[in-house]
């Protein structure tokens, strides 16, 4: 556990991830390079800026194996079908350098859409 948050994920992506990984950058300079990417970006984020969208974006991200977060499987029904179901994961992971290099980029680009999406409903609706 490189970060202080233990095996808590939630914690982690809250805000130990990104501190992590912008490392020794001052936190002015980290946020002109996000910002010089959203707008790079952020043409391609515009096509659907439905709220319910973005949480199944993030809900695909997090469900997917490097995130540690649920394993998918196939469980029975009581009606003798079967669906897929994301159930947590027995052990939890240790959040650690690989772990953060790993999902820091995932997770700065999801701020940057949530700011980009957000600034556009509020223009929207103002």
């Amino acid at each position: 556990d490189t970060l202080g948050y233990g095996r808590h994920l939630h914690s982690a992506w809250d805000a130990g991830i990104i501190k992590a990984h912008r490392g020794s950058r001052s936190l002015r300079r980290y946020i002109k390079t996000q910002t010089a990417l959203a707008r790079e970006e952020q043409a391609s984020w515009q096509m659907d800026v439905a709220p319910l969208t973005w949480a199944q974006e993030s809900f695909d991200i997090v469900t997917l194996a490097g995130a540690h977060y649920c394993q998918w499987r196939e469980v029975e029904k009581r009606s003798g079908e079967s669906e897929r179901r994301c159930e947590a994961i027995g052990s939890t992971p240790v959040i650690n350098a690989s772990y953060v290099s790993r999902i820091a980029p995932i997770l700065e680009r999801r701020l940057r859409q949530a700011g980009v999406r957000l600034a556009q409903m509020l223009d929207k609706r103002l």
